[in-house]
């Protein structure tokens, strides 16, 4: 295992005693609350990687070993800015997550490395058209995924290395996984020590989806395989897991996307490899089971549109150019 991705090894996706049965109809349904039929006005390259986060959707670029170039859309599609990260160092450059906050700011976590097994791991941040730029390294620690809260503070989830130059040096035991930073990137918290998980779950950790509101941070993972969903009470810090979404367990399963409405909905979007290309479920806690949602089809295409984040109490979709918010019916 390459020392690039050593710090994806860990996970809290734990067996669960809990399983699931086959999805139920959730007994709701999605009301359209807005949208635009025209959000791609840079071409093909915004229907790639594209999120909606804090009040506008954040498209990444990104060639390999470059830094990243970000661009911001409002929410008629619209472009309205362009980002391209300054490196400040002569090296390779490789991103791992990324979100923005409620003033178009844009933090994304990766680390650069100057040779093989030297590699430094960060936290990054830019302003929407790029004139205002900083780094913090963040040592060992590699935050792979990166959640920004409605209060514009984030949360990584991560690894911390006890060597860099050796993969089998056992975990930094006292590290914490799940890390709470301020909207500046000053550390004000966190939980869950990575001795706590055995190498296998830590490995897995490293591919989830994490979402952040304003009462509980949750995450769903691993992306290929069998999944489980945890879930951390802000208030009490007590975490909550249950079994995955009840998928066939097709080759090349993925989570492909995750959210946490205001009103603390989870939903997940599966790529399942079936007719529709993906599912998307909704959690019903009383239960514990995820709800198959039907989501109405976008940009004239048959397929199941993504889950791109959530806007309050709605979830955002995309498909082809076209976004649509939705809202929970009953």
């Amino acid at each position: 295992m390459s020392v690039k991705r050593l710090g994806l090894v860990f996970s809290c996706v734990s067996v669960l005693s809990l399983m699931m049965g086959r999805a139920d109809e959730a007994g709701i349904h999605l009301v359209r609350q807005g949208g635009t039929d025209r959000i791609n006005s840079l071409d093909d390259q915004l229907s790639l990687v594209m999120k909606w986060s804090h009040g506008g959707y954040l498209v990444v670029d990104q060639v390999a070993g470059s830094p990243p170039v970000f661009y911001s859309l409002d929410r008629d599609g619209i472009w309205t800015a362009t980002a391209q990260f300054r490196n400040p160092d002569p090296t390779r450059f490789s991103m791992s997550a990324w979100d923005r906050q409620s003033d178009g700011t844009i933090v994304f976590s990766g680390q650069t490395e100057t040779s093989p097994r030297v590699v430094s791991p960060f936290i990054a941040f830019t302003s929407p058209d790029g004139a205002t730029q900083r780094m913090i390294r963040t040592d060992r620690y590699f935050p792979y995924e990166v959640a920004i809260a409605p209060d514009d503070s984030f949360w990584t989830l991560g690894f911390q290395m006890a060597d860099f130059n050796d993969p089998n040096e056992p975990a930094a035991s006292g590290a914490h996984v799940l890390r709470h930073f301020d909207r500046t990137g000053t550390l004000i918290g966190s939980a869950f020590p990575q001795s706590d998980f055995t190498f296998k779950e830590r490995c897995a950790l490293g591919h989830v989806l994490l979402a952040a509101a304003q009462d509980r941070v949750g995450w769903y993972g691993p992306q290929f395989g069998k999944a489980a969903y945890s879930e951390v009470a802000l208030e009490t810090m007590a975490i909550s897991k249950f079994a995955g979404a009840p998928v066939d367990g097709a080759k090349g399963l993925m989570a492909v996307g995750l959210a946490l409405t205001s009103g603390a909905t989870a939903s997940v979007s599966i790529q399942d490899g079936s007719p529709d290309a993906r599912a998307t479920y909704v959690l019903d806690r009383a239960t514990a089971k995820w709800n198959h949602l039907s989501v109405p089809r976008l940009g004239g295409f048959k397929f199941t549109p993504n889950l791109i984040g959530s806007d309050a109490n709605n979830l955002v979709f995309k498909y082809g150019s076209e976004a649509a918010f939705f809202k929970l019916v009953p």
